[in-house]
């Protein structure tokens, strides 16, 4: 169960928040699901929003991947369970620890040009990438 620490640092490092009037958060969230279909991750609904991965074994093997939770105000981005970054998983989803934080790296790059392309309008603001 070897875990790549340096890629783990780097995932747990993506945090993405930005308020918008609420009138504009669903143009933002479209935006957002748009920038991810482009990076060649899917959108999966859940309770808070959405999960971004490449497929649904990539959620079932418990691997990290990005987050999104919608609320009236706000969009929230971030990688759920980043230091699961197991190389038995990774096995197991046919990739490489290079290759999945390479992947996640460009979904996060796509996001965040969405973020600063609406950052003037934010009440509220923050991106951090590693």
């Amino acid at each position: 169960m070897a875990r790549t620490p340096s890629h783990a640092e780097g995932l747990q490092e993506i945090q993405m928040l930005i308020i918008l009037r609420p009138g504009l958060v669903r143009e933002f969230v479209r935006e957002v699901l748009e920038a991810v279909r482009r990076a060649g991750l899917n959108a999966y609904p859940r309770a808070e929003g959405y999960a971004f991965m490449r497929d649904e074994i990539v959620g079932r093997l418990g691997l990290p991947h990005l987050r999104c939770a919608v609320m009236p105000d706000r969009v929230v981005v971030w990688v759920r369970d980043p230091y699961n970054l197991r190389n038995d998983l990774l096995s197991a989803a046919g990739m490489s620890a290079d290759e999945y934080f390479e992947e996640i790296m460009v979904a996060a790059g796509e996001i965040a040009r969405v973020y600063e392309k609406y950052r003037a309008l934010a009440s509220g603001y923050l991106l951090k990438l590693p």
